[in-house]
């Protein structure tokens, strides 16, 4: 039974990607003020990768990855899917009903769930690239308006994007022409790797003051 509750526990935070589903508590957002002026796009999926394998993520296929997220395994790990993939792993993982039904042709899913001087964290990291840039503002939109993210809609280097803290870790939603990145942390401490891969990346976080 209690592994039963820890699966689906796993699945949960996996398909609220970055949907509140806690109760949390807000606090103060502090943004970084600290990032070079970036040229060109800065979410691509050559860039999330990298982010993920600077942090020592593991790439993984799709039915690997897929046992790794049921058995909650420790360890991060991430997914590159293109075409029919993609779209299924969007369909099966992401969607699930809950959000509108786009075309995507890429996506990237980073999975970490690492326990560092004893409090744990789990954080999804989305990466998907639509077919068309009005559905990228589609989904952006909704998770706008469906999660617990701040009031506040912030833009810079052509990234529309809202992100939000609480005692129980981090979300954020950022979209860059015809892709979108959400990410989702639950922890009991500190939500490093969130932090690091929006660091990597170059991409505002709340930071502490």
């Amino acid at each position: 039974m209690k592994k039963r509750i820890t699966q689906v526990t796993a699945a949960l935070l996996i398909v609220s990607s970055s949907f509140c589903m806690f109760g949390c508590k807000s606090e103060k957002v502090v943004y970084r003020d600290d990032v070079e002026e970036e040229k060109g796009p800065v979410i691509t999926r050559k860039a999330v990768s990298d982010a993920a394998k600077k942090l020592e993520a593991v790439e993984c296929g799709y039915d690997e990855l897929e046992e790794k997220i049921k058995n909650m395994e420790r360890g991060s790990y991430f997914l590159n899917a293109s075409g029919d993939e993609a779209q299924k792993f969007y369909d099966d993982r992401f969607n699930v009903g809950i959000t509108p039904e786009y075309d995507v042709s890429e996506l990237t899913l980073i999975y970490s769930n690492t326990r560092t001087d004893g409090d744990s964290a789990l954080t999804n990291i989305w990466y998907i690239c639509f077919d068309d840039e009005d559905d990228a503002e589609g989904l952006r939109d909704f998770m706008f308006e469906h999660s617990s993210l701040s009031d506040e809609i912030r833009t810079r280097d052509d990234i529309t994007y809202k992100i939000w803290t609480s005692d129980n870790g981090f979300d954020g939603v950022y979209q860059e022409g015809d892709k979108v990145l959400v990410i989702k942390a639950v922890t009991t401490g500190e939500w490093n790797f969130a932090s690091e891969f929006c660091g990597s990346l170059g991409i505002d976080v709340p930071v502490e003051e």
